[in-house]
C-alpha cells in the first residue's frame, strides 16, 4: 500500500482534509477522480501549486476552481492562478491535465522518451520468453537499469558502478519482499 510506503520512507501521511491546509505543493499520483475536491482547494495556503501526475484531468477538481475564482490569470504558458474569495490565489498547472506532458518546458518527444523505451525494452524482454501465465507482471529491474544507464550516458552523467562484493550483498536481500 502506497501509504505505508511513504509513512516508511520517512513522510508524514495525512487525510487530505488535514494535509491541505499545510500544503503549498499538491502533487496528485493516484489515476483516480475526485482527490482534490472543492473543500480542499478551499483550504489550501494561498500561493499553493496543484499538479496531476496521476493519468486522467479528474483528479482535481477544476471545475469547482473556475466556478468558484473571482479572477483567473495566466503568469506564464500552462500555468493558471485562480484568485478566491478572500484573496488567496491557487496555481493549477496544465489546466489539471498531466503536468509531466501539458506543462514541459521543451520537447515533448524529449519527455516521453524514457516511457517509450520502458515499452520498447519491455516488449523486447517479454519477446525473448516463453509465455508468461496470465496475470500482471512486473517489469524486470534489469530493464529499468538498462534505461537509467542509457539516459545517464546520454546526458554525460557519470556514476560509479558497483563492484563484485556490492552486486553480491545487494542480491542476498534484494526481493526478498518483492512478490
Amino acid at each position: 500500500m502506497p501509504a505505508l510506503d511513504a509513512v516508511l520512507s520517512g513522510y508524514r501521511v495525512l487525510p487530505m482534509t488535514e494535509a491541505a491546509p499545510l500544503a503549498d505543493v499538491v502533487v496528485t499520483a493516484t489515476g483516480n477522480r475526485d482527490v482534490v475536491r472543492g473543500e480542499h482547494l478551499a483550504a489550501l495556503r494561498s500561493g499553493a501549486v496543484l499538479a496531476n501526475a496521476g493519468h486522467f484531468d479528474v483528479e482535481i477538481d477544476v471545475r469547482w476552481l473556475r466556478e468558484h475564482a473571482v479572477d483567473v490569470r495566466s503568469p506564464r504558458p500552462a500555468v493558471q492562478e485562480f484568485t478566491l474569495p478572500g484573496g488567496a490565489t491557487v496555481s493549477l498547472l496544465a489546466e489539471g491535465r498531466i503536468a509531466n506532458l501539458g506543462a514541459a518546458d521543451g520537447n515533448p518527444p524529449a519527455v516521453m522518451d524514457l516511457a517509450f523505451a520502458e515499452q520498447a525494452l519491455t516488449v523486447g524482454w517479454l519477446a525473448s520468453r516463453d509465455r508468461l501465465p496470465v496475470g500482471v507482471h512486473r517489469v524486470p529491474s534489469d530493464v529499468g537499469t538498462e534505461i537509467a544507464t542509457l539516459e545517464l550516458d546520454g546526458l554525460g552523467v557519470r556514476i560509479d558502478d558497483l563492484n563484485a562484493d556490492q552486486r553480491r550483498y545487494l542480491s542476498a536481500w534484494q526481493g526478498s519482499w518483492e512478490a
